[in-house]
């Protein structure tokens, strides 16, 4: 589906949500192509998000996904200021090489994204970040899938959704310049050096206290995204702080203060 943005009016967004919180919600997810880029009149992205967080009995706000290029300071401002928006941000970066990037028409730098990142995670501090890579676009060289494999470490993704080239089949010319046996041993190893690098990731939540949206009585999600089980005393649809004492299979493990 190519074309234009069309964007839900904030009446409508907001009709929706208040509808979902009287009906029991606690927590909202604002879900768009490139959310961030949400242009309605005169209401931008965050001043949307204000709009959703003055509801009564929201507990938290979560936007999935946004796009590196319309995060502006109104946004950081906002995220420093509302602890109930989601410490949590997936943020597609889909290469770590410049050249690759240039490519794909992402309009941002490998350096870029990692100022932005930065920017965000020194608004909020410990906000987790997600993201999604793509390997075997055409053109990519070994050279450029090692800056992907770096960019891993350096970004401390929380979590990657890794993908193979798919060809455009509109676009003969757009074929992959590598053949399939490349393609998937260069997937199995970015899989492999994320997996590492979330397990340091969650390790590093250990001693750290999370603010734990329950859904029942021993399982939860912290603001950061990341799942959260208690031996018991949850409540379900209510938040609590949690100290972390230990992390398994991409679960926090911990206690109720």
């Amino acid at each position: 589906m190519r074309g234009p943005a069309v964007f839900l009016s904030p009446e409508a967004v907001l009709k929706d949500a208040a509808e979902k919180l009287a009906a029991g919600a606690k927590e909202i997810v604002l879900l768009g192509q490139t959310v961030n880029s949400y242009k309605h009149g005169r209401t931008t992205f965050s001043e949307l998000l204000k709009e959703v967080l003055a509801l009564p009995g929201l507990a938290r706000l979560r936007f999935m996904s946004p796009h590196p290029l319309y995060f502006d300071e109104a946004f950081t401002a906002l995220l420093a200021a509302e602890p109930r928006l989601a410490r949590y941000i997936h943020l597609p970066v889909q290469s770590g090489s410049d050249r690759v990037l240039k490519a794909m028409r992402r309009g941002y730098t490998r350096g870029q994204y990692l100022d932005l990142i930065g920017r965000l995670r020194a608004a909020a501090p410990g906000l987790s970040v997600s993201t999604d890579f793509i390997v075997g676009y055409p053109g990519e060289t070994g050279a450029d899938f090692e800056d992907t494999l770096a960019l891993v470490r350096e970004g401390r993704f929380s979590l990657a959704y890794c993908f193979k080239y798919s060809p455009r089949t509109d676009k003969p010319e757009m074929a992959a310049t590598i053949g399939e046996a490349e393609m998937e041993a260069r997937l199995e190893k970015l899989l492999a050096a994320v997996k590492e690098n979330s397990r340091l990731v969650l390790n590093e939540r250990i001693g750290k206290i999370e603010e734990v949206l329950f859904e029942t009585q021993t399982y939860g999600r912290a603001s950061g995204n990341f799942a959260v089980r208690v031996k018991a005393g949850g409540a379900p649809g209510s938040t609590a702080k949690v100290l972390v004492t230990g992390a398994a299979k991409n679960t926090l493990n911990g206690k109720l203060l």
